[in-house]
């Protein structure tokens, strides 16, 4: 896996998925399925869809698809507002919903964001940019999780914590990086996945309620895929 410079950063942390990287031209633009896993987000959903509206990149190279877990809120009134595509997912669990976007998808290319972010014009065009020129042993890339400077006092002191070495336990994501390089896993908050090599290692384990991203990227970096 290679890890891009495109930053993360949490909606309900006042914070916004944001891009850094230079380079940002995509000479050819390919299909992009963008899946966002829901429940109970209907404080976040709408500005986190209308983010993804806004991409810089070509309004028929790209769906958004929301893959639901019952939400008993009003999530999917919210939803249904937009053109995207919505499907629930009865059985619950996030990585059930997420290979049911998978299963759902068209595009060659999978980037999933969660329902409580919101992503900057150019997150997926530098997604893309640095999947196409990666090698090709490269099966995702990413981006580190970092602190948004309107984050309240608290938020930011807790946010600088986490980023420290011994507090994260090395995790790459933790920190700023100015260069693409090789890590052990991305999570699924900002991620684009090549969808082959997702159907590859089976998807995401269904038994998780939580690690799944974590454990299909043991899976990919022991099977060497």
């Amino acid at each position: 896996m290679k890890e891009s410079t495109a930053h993360v950063y949490r909606k309900n942390k006042d914070n916004v998925l944001e891009g850094d990287c230079s380079k940002q031209e995509v000479i050819i633009y390919p299909f992009v399925s963008i899946v966002v896993v829901t429940k109970n987000e209907e404080r976040y959903i709408e500005e986190c869809i209308e983010s993804l509206i806004r991409l810089e990149y070509p309004k028929e190279k790209y769906e958004i698809i929301v893959v639901d877990g019952n939400s008993t809120d009003k999530t999917h009134e919210i939803v249904k507002k937009y053109p995207v595509k919505l499907i629930i997912d009865t059985e619950g669990g996030l990585a059930n919903s997420r290979n049911i976007g998978i299963k759902n998808a068209k595009g060659d290319y999978i980037a999933s964001t969660d329902a409580d972010c919101v992503v900057k014009e150019n997150w997926l065009k530098i997604l893309v940019n640095n999947i196409q020129e990666a090698p090709d042993d490269v099966v995702a890339v990413g981006g580190p999780n970092s602190i948004f400077e309107n984050d309240p006092p608290f938020a930011k002191l807790v946010g600088y914590v986490q980023e420290t070495f011994f507090a994260s336990g090395g995790a790459p994501q933790s920190y700023k990086i100015n260069k693409n390089r090789y890590v052990f896993g991305i999570p699924n908050c900002n991620v684009l996945y090549k969808r082959n090599k997702l159907i590859e290692v089976g998807g995401f384990d269904s038994s998780l309620d939580m690690g799944e991203d974590a454990e299909i990227n043991y899976r990919f970096t022991k099977g060497g895929v």
